[in-house]
């Protein structure tokens, strides 16, 4: 394995040798058939230019795999640092798994695991959370503007104050979440054109379709403030619960 892990750490090594050892071996070998013509440098030559073309799509999947197997270990790494301050109830524990989780984005990866952490007042907004799992986190005041929490899973997580203006929501599961005081009112996207100078705005309404509230606390208006901030999917939200007078969403 660590002869591999040599070439493959860098794939020019792998190619220059082996382009070395083969040229070698058909020196040698042509060598020993000088007969009339002497040297057959033909021969060497056609058999150097299909080695060539061998050795570049040999290249060209090393160095796919070689890119595979750096971005795995990246991906490890960062979800054993998220691993490494779970639980933790300080800031720079907050810090560090909002910094690993914006990393994480910039490697494609969404569904993250986040059960059991604490992110009080977490800038998460414009991240990607799809099918992220939330189950039992603290994120009180945490902001989600315009965050994609596509089949998010946010079971028993303490929610009180989040913000989710603009968020895309549709398909978590907030059941027994506590939403008590979180945003979901629409909000303004700024666009800037560049010739005119001018601020354009587009409204983007929170997607609050098919999401599981069974169980959510909320306050008893609830029904009237997501009508108020336009949420979609309000209609069948309203049709679905009912709140109880504890301050409980149930089916009906």
């Amino acid at each position: 394995m660590k002869i591999i892990d040599f070439f493959t750490a860098k794939p020019a090594r792998f190619f220059l040798l082996a382009a070395v050892l083969w040229l070698g071996l058909m020196c040698f070998f042509n060598s020993k058939d000088i007969g009339e013509n002497g040297f057959s440098w033909h021969d060497i030559l056609v058999e150097a230019n299909g080695m060539f073309f061998d050795l570049l799509v040999f290249g060209i999947l090393l160095s796919v795999y070689e890119a595979l197997r750096e971005k795995k270990e990246k991906i490890e790494r960062l979800h054993e640092e998220i691993d490494d301050y779970r639980g933790w109830d300080e800031k720079e524990a907050m810090f560090r798994i909002v910094g690993a989780v914006r990393r994480l984005n910039k490697l494609q990866v969404s569904n993250i695991l986040l059960y059991r952490c604490s992110l009080r007042k977490a800038h998460l907004q414009y991240t990607d959370l799809r099918g992220a799992y939330l189950v039992m986190s603290d994120l009180r005041g945490a902001s989600f503007e315009f965050t994609d929490l596509r089949g998010a899973n946010f079971q028993h997580a303490d929610l009180r104050g989040a913000n989710f203006r603009g968020a895309n929501i549709q398909g978590a599961d907030m059941s027994w979440a506590n939403l008590r005081g979180a945003v979901f009112a629409f909000a303004l996207h700024n666009h800037r054109v560049t010739e005119s100078k001018t601020h354009l705005f587009d409204r983007i309404s929170t997607n609050l379709q098919g999401v599981n509230l069974h169980g959510a606390q909320v306050f008893k208006n609830w029904f009237e403030k997501i009508e108020e901030w336009e949420v979609i999917g309000f209609e069948e939200i309203k049709e679905k619960y009912q709140i109880d007078e504890k301050g409980i969403l149930r089916l009906k």
